[in-house]
């Protein structure tokens, strides 16, 4: 007992047996010789785990101070804020980024601040030492997030960080989306190299699939058709059911959200290219046989582009633009915005927001149209 530290909490006491081993006491009403009844309770996991755990089990005896006296906001994101996004239904994904920025940013300088002495000031000098623009409103974002709901589970009496926080303008990037001509030409490079990432390629490129769910992908899975193409010739086409997922974080999962299962139709040049490097069970493995890391992918495709690359001299694209590539010739090519948004699992709304990088000649195009609208109307 002489190494056991103890922590105390205004809802009850918190003792660290051993390393990582918490017990929680908390005192219940009284037995019936007027002594207290205390439960107990173990966990496993750091102190804010532990404190975490003591205020879910006071709020489940109900007895939880309505302004949340000590609670602090590592406690109340750890158990309130991530548990209601998830009981909310909100996506794995959309939670683990959460966790992550919460993680990252916010943990070491607001987990042990109490909700209720949270300030405007605080916040805003906190969020200009962050010297990366974007990640400042990001974290500055989740911060009011969590600080809002903190309120509305009625744990402080007013909301914190009501006034407006000016913060340094987001910079973008140049996103890099291939044109139809580029797509083609990386096609040709992979299917002569026989490069192993050719078929996860095709899926994104020429199916609009994400990395997470072609890596899910089974080539014994996939169904062949020979359809009538558009030039009245044989084309072969690969259907794909989307129900799965692999990330690096998760394993083998179910897709993103429920609007994400679909299937995929993937056509020529893609599936005449993929079918014959395309493996009956998983499409890329590690040498022990287990599904081969994302991540691991990803700087693959990134290396093709580097001298003596299969892909060398090309504009840099990265993985994940492939989608919004197909997204962007599909809809140039005429295919309604709806029917495009299907095919990649989301709506039309995100399809137009997100995905749709016009090139050079579209907005050419589209410039010559409004010309000719002009001058019909002179």
């Amino acid at each position: 007992m002489g190494d056991c530290s103890s922590k105390r909490d205004p809802l009850g006491s918190m003792y660290e047996r051993r390393p990582g081993v918490w017990e929680l006491r908390k005192q219940c009403g009284r037995r019936a010789d007027g002594t207290p009844r205390i439960v107990r309770e173990t966990v496993h996991g750091d102190e804010d785990r532990a404190r975490a755990e003591l205020y879910a089990l006071s709020e489940r005896m109900g007895t939880v101070p309505a302004e949340a006296d000590g609670m602090t906001l590592g406690t109340f994101f750890t158990a309130y804020y991530v548990p209601g996004l998830v009981r909310q239904g909100r996506a794995v994904v959309t939670v683990s980024g959460y966790e992550s920025t919460w993680r990252c940013h916010l943990a070491d300088r607001w987990g042990r601040v109490p909700l209720n002495a949270i300030r405007d000031a605080d916040a805003r000098s906190w969020a200009w030492s962050i010297d990366n623009p974007n990640v400042a409103r990001k974290a500055y974002k989740l911060l009011r997030q969590v600080t809002k709901a903190a309120f509305d589970y009625g744990l402080t009496e007013e909301p914190a960080l009501r006034r407006r926080c000016p913060l340094p303008a987001a910079t973008h990037g140049e996103k890099v989306v291939w044109s139809g001509a580029e797509v083609a030409e990386a096609l040709r490079r992979l299917s002569e190299a026989d490069s192993v990432l050719l078929p996860v390629f095709c899926l994104m490129a020429g199916g609009g699939m994400r990395r997470e769910e072609a890596m899910a992908v089974r080539g014994g899975e996939v169904r062949w058709e020979g359809t009538l193409g558009m030039d009245g010739h044989e084309a072969l086409t690969a259907f794909v059911r989307v129900d799965k997922a692999y990330t690096a974080r998760d394993g083998l999962k179910g897709t993103k959200n429920p609007q994400s299962v679909r299937t995929v139709a993937v056509g020529e040049p893609f599936s005449s290219a993929m079918r014959p490097l395309l493996p009956d069970g998983p499409l890329l493995v590690a040498r022990d046989g287990s599904l081969r890391n994302p991540d691991e992918v990803g700087r693959a495709w990134t290396r093709l582009f580097d001298v003596g690359g299969a892909l060398h001299g090309m504009r840099p694209c990265k993985l994940m633009n492939l989608r919004h590539a197909h997204a962007t010739l599909m809809l140039a090519s005429g295919v309604d915005p709806e029917t495009t948004a299907k095919a990649h699992g989301h709506s039309a709304e995100v399809e137009y927001t997100h995905y749709l990088r016009p090139s050079d000649e579209t907005m050419a195009r589209a410039a010559g149209m409004v010309a000719v609208e002009i001058g019909r109307d002179a």
